[in-house]
C-alpha cells in the first residue's frame, strides 16, 4: 500500500513528522511524496480507501463515498440481469457481494448495504 494518514492534534509535530518522512523516502528509497500531499482539519473530512471519514462532536464516521455505492449497484445490476439471461451460477454475483460487504462493513452502511441487498435479492451476510 502506498497511502497512509499521520493523525495528530499539534499541527507543528505533523509538519516536523512530514519532513521526516520526505527526507527518508528522498535519500533511502529516491521516492518523493506526492504534491498533493497536504496537513489539514479532520473537522473538515478526508477521503481514504473508499470512505470519507468524518468527525463530528468528537465521534469519528466513515461514510461510503458515492462513487463506491454507484459501482456496486451497477455490478450488481449488471451482474443479475446477466445470471437472468444466461441461468449462469451465482458465483460472480456471491463473489461482488462478498468483497463489497468487507468493504461495507468497515463503516457506518448498515442501511445503505440493507436496502441494496435487498433491491437485488441477495441474503445478508449479517
Amino acid at each position: 500500500m502506498d497511502d497512509f494518514v499521520l493523525l495528530h492534534t499539534d499541527k507543528q509535530k505533523l509538519k516536523e513528522c512530514y519532513k521526516i518522512i520526505n527526507h527518508k523516502l528522498q535519500n533511502d528509497y529516491n521516492l518523493t511524496l506526492n504534491p498533493k500531499t497536504h496537513i489539514g482539519m479532520l473537522k473538515n473530512g478526508l477521503d481514504f480507501l473508499g470512505y470519507r471519514f468524518i468527525l463530528k462532536d468528537d465521534k469519528l464516521y466513515l461514510k461510503l463515498r458515492t462513487m463506491i455505492k454507484r459501482r456496486f449497484k451497477k455490478k450488481l445490476k449488471r451482474l443479475s440481469k446477466l445470471q437472468k439471461n444466461i441461468g449462469k451460477d451465482s458465483d460472480v454475483l456471491d463473489s461482488v457481494h462478498a468483497s463489497y460487504y468487507g468493504h461495507f462493513k468497515e463503516g457506518n452502511t448498515y442501511y445503505l448495504y440493507k436496502k441494496i441487498i435487498k433491491k437485488y435479492g441477495l441474503k445478508s451476510f449479517k
